[in-house]
């Protein structure tokens, strides 16, 4: 569900500045959304900032440029299907044998 921080009152709401919300349904001008308490207002999209979290945008970013990387090497996608379950299996279980193996050389370091 999509967080959001209410950086500007609409007409009374002055209590709302600085609040965080759940966004329930989303119009063009409007969001309705939902505070900690279950209660639920319509207030103007320009009354509030999204709340991201940097560490996961830097992860989707990193899956993106991985995706084109891979596409670019492999000229595929995650979604062919020339591989069997067995098959997807065996690459997982090489990717986690060098994970680990970086794991113990990081840790030879310290």
């Amino acid at each position: 569900m999509k967080k959001v921080k209410c950086v500007s009152a609409q007409n009374w709401e002055d209590l709302t500045i600085g609040k965080n919300y759940d966004v329930l349904k989303e119009s063009r001008h409007c969001l309705q959304v939902v505070d900690d308490d279950g209660y639920t207002d319509w207030f103007y999209n320009s009354n509030f900032e999204i709340i991201k979290d940097s560490v996961v945008d830097n992860v989707i970013e990193q899956f993106k440029e991985r995706s084109e990387t891979g596409i670019s090497k492999y000229g595929t996608t995650m979604d062919r299907k020339d591989l069997s379950p067995l098959q997807w299996l065996q690459h997982l279980q090489e990717e986690l044998m060098d994970a680990t193996l970086y794991v113990e050389k990081l840790k030879k370091t310290l």
